[in-house]
């Protein structure tokens, strides 16, 4: 796993120089005088640095690579902070300015400083890390040796930390440049830009340890490079894909793999198939609940893997186990259910979600057709409900609609319920416009009823809609139909009609010619 050089602030971007300066012994004892210069070094580096609330702010933003937010409290430094703060307010506009893509203006701002003090070390290791970051490894090296001349025989811990740095994104050179970022972080433990260096220098022991085949050692680094550094995208997935591949800790790893992918971090397809991992964990565990979001979260990604193997079969079943408590809610009207199901089935399947939701709809369609045979009203009210909900468009839902409401309108006319039969027709109607049946049947019940004109209405549309499906209802309704146009004063409607139903009328049914031609003369005299 590479850094992302454009997020590692001042000389971290670059792939510096193989310069780990022998200006500080990293092990080994100290002479007394050697102990004595380090105590001063520690000791003046403690007084270089002002302390003041705003100032810190400044320095934590901009080793968090929040220049924006960095110059805005810059700019609210009274004449008296800048001041006190002597070379450093120079220098915190030169970090600043770098970072914000000012190639112009930062040297200068390095050179004010120098000039404020030549002897001290903080305007050095500041141009080292910026020249670094830049690439410019010359221009980095005449720095690093122009401060040890400044500063003389003793290294102070700023110019410790820039030693450290280079010598990190030095290839090969992450074990001294940690120890050396250390070794400065010991001396002065509230020494600036330190968090990023300490965590990427863990970081990097890490990877190197992982590649030593030393996993454990790995995750003990990268937690303290989190330590250090807790937003650095590309160590915190690096710790994630230790997590589950040296701990197989699933829960942890992904959650940490899913927060950095929020964040940004380009890992698509490697956290779809680390979800994909932890499906099959899951499967071999017999946690089929957990399987199953793993599966969906990898599908999600674009996982290929979840399409085939054991992945795919275990998708089918599920997807199959969801439709049917789908089907089961919807037959006793659990809508919630019924949503939630028909959810986890489309998740579950690899067709299109319109593809899906209409498989499912005509699935409860069939199951009310099913229930509607067995005379079982509440559970094919159910189904249809559901269906409906998963898909108004899907065919068979007005059909089996409508059948229910016929269903319902013969139940009550045998229970001597004619209101409420009559309303049930109605509803057929309404359902499918078109149905001769319905208005067939709401005909009969209105003649029944004594409601003439209305069944003649529906009669008529009733003949109407069967001629057109080439599914004559019998010459018994037109006679119906003419009866009630005649009651209804409409004789020549009556007449129409008997004339059209004569015609109708097959050579061998006399009987029902006999009887047309009778009504027929009694209507016309």
């Amino acid at each position: 796993m590479n850094m992302d050089h454009s997020r590692v602030p001042l000389a971290l971007r670059s792939a510096a120089f193989g310069l780990v300066a022998a200006l500080v012994s990293c092990g080994g004892s100290e002479s007394p005088d050697a102990e004595g210069s380090r105590a001063t070094a520690v000791a003046s580096s403690v007084a270089r640095r002002l302390m003041e609330p705003k100032v810190v702010n400044v320095r934590e933003l901009i080793d968090k690579g929040r220049p924006d937010l960095a110059r805005t409290v810059i700019e609210s430094f009274g004449p008296g902070l800048v001041a006190d703060l002597g070379a450093e307010e120079p220098l915190l506009r030169a970090r600043v300015s770098y970072l914000e893509g000012n190639s112009a203006e930062w040297l200068g701002l390095v050179e004010q400083a120098r000039a404020i003090d030549p002897k001290d070390p903080r305007p050095y290791a500041t141009a080292v890390e910026i020249y670094a970051a830049m690439n410019r490894l010359d221009a980095a090296r005449a720095e690093l040796q122009r401060g040890a001349a400044a500063v003389g025989s003793v290294v102070t811990p700023e110019l410790q930390r820039a030693q450290g740095i280079v010598a990190i994104v030095t290839p090969g050179g992450a074990k001294a440049g940690l120890s050396l970022l250390e070794a400065a972080h010991r001396a002065d433990g509230d020494l600036p830009f330190m968090a990023r260096p300490l965590g990427q220098a863990y970081y990097l022991m890490a990877q190197v340890a992982f590649a030593g085949d030393q996993p454990t050692l790995a995750l003990e680094r990268m937690e303290s490079s989190l330590t250090h550094d807790p937003e650095d995208l590309d160590a915190r997935q690096f710790y994630g894909e230790l997590l589950i591949g040296v701990k197989k800790d699933f829960v942890a790893g992904l959650d940490v793999l899913e927060q950095v992918f929020a964040e940004g971090q380009p890992i698509a397809a490697d956290l779809g198939r680390h979800h994909w991992r932890a499906g099959i964990s899951a499967q071999l565990q017999t946690e089929p609940g957990i399987a199953r979001k793993h599966y969906l979260r990898a599908q999600e990604l674009g996982c290929p893997d979840v399409k085939t193997g054991t992945a795919r079969t275990f998708m089918r079943e599920q997807a199959v186990a969801s439709l049917e408590r789908a089907l089961l809610a919807a037959s006793v009207s659990d809508e919630e259910i019924t949503r939630a199901s028909v959810a986890e089935f489309v998740a579950l399947r690899p067709d299109p979600e319109g593809v899906s939701r209409r498989e499912a709809a005509l699935t409860m369609v069939a199951a009310a057709n099913d229930a509607l045979a067995e005379q079982d009203f509440d559970r094919a009210a159910g189904l249809i409900s559901g269906a409906v909900t998963t898909d108004r468009g899907a065919q068979g839902i007005a059909e089996v609609q409508c059948g229910l409401l016929q269903s319902k309108a013969i139940a009550a006319v045998e229970a001597g319920e004619a209101e409420q039969a009559l309303r049930y027709a109605a509803e057929a109607t309404e359902v499918r416009p078109d149905s001769a049946v319905s208005w067939h049947m709401l005909g009969e019940l209105q003649y029944a009823m004594g409601d003439f004109a209305p069944a003649a209405a529906s009669l008529l549309k009733a003949t109407s809609y069967a001629r057109a499906a080439r599914e004559p209802l019998g010459i018994e309704v037109s006679q119906m139909l003419a009866e009630c146009q005649h009651l209804s004063q409409n004789s020549v409607g009556a007449v129409a009609t008997l004339e059209q139903a004569l015609r109708e009328v097959g050579p061998g049914e006399t009987g029902q010619r006999d009887e047309i031609v009778r009504y027929l003369k009694i209507l016309k005299d």
